[in-house]
């Protein structure tokens, strides 16, 4: 004689069943994440796309500082951030945020992609030498199409050669 299954009591298993691969999946996602790079409490993409700053909030912490504290970990993040492609909507939203007045400080301070492109290519130059890994990234920068990309690409790519060619003679 066969076992008949309630159809209540399938349905249930396939639930329960599917809720254990999604948890599954999603904690294998998480432990797998790789650790957010962070200094004095903001993580490395709000001090890079600060770079442009002289001085942040009160004058005592300044983007340059968060480079040199990391140092050749931030590397890979500025890599990274070289490939950010344009968003007309993230770009609509930077427009924007500038209009709202007294409502922005509701709001991050939102950055253009191209502008983010820029300050990874400068963050890459005043590193040096230990951001020689960047190279073929800096290259391709040089074809961007924005001007200020192309610029902050070619003056790290001189700043990194030319550290290199101090180091090797120091040696």
């Amino acid at each position: 004689m066969p076992v008949r299954v309630n159809k209540g009591k399938r349905r249930l298993v396939i639930s329960f069943s599917v809720l254990a691969v999604l948890s599954f999946g999603v904690w294998i996602h998480l432990a797998h994440q790789r650790p957010v790079l962070s200094w004095k409490g903001h993580p490395s993409t709000y001090w890079i796309g600060r770079l442009s700053f002289h001085d942040l909030d009160n004058g005592e912490v300044s983007a340059e500082e968060f480079l040199f504290a990391a140092g050749k970990g931030v590397v890979p993040e500025l890599i990274r951030g070289l490939h950010l492609r344009d968003n007309w909507l993230s770009d609509k939203w930077t427009d924007m945020y500038f209009k709202l007045g007294k409502w922005q400080r509701f709001f991050k301070m939102p950055v253009k992609r191209s502008a983010y492109r820029a300050n990874c290519a400068r963050a890459l130059g005043l590193l040096g030498a230990a951001a020689s890994e960047a190279e073929p990234a800096l290259l391709q920068c040089l074809k961007d199409k924005d001007l200020s990309v192309r610029r902050e690409a070619a003056e790290a790519l001189g700043r990194i050669a030319d550290d290199k060619t101090r180091q090797s003679l120091e040696e």
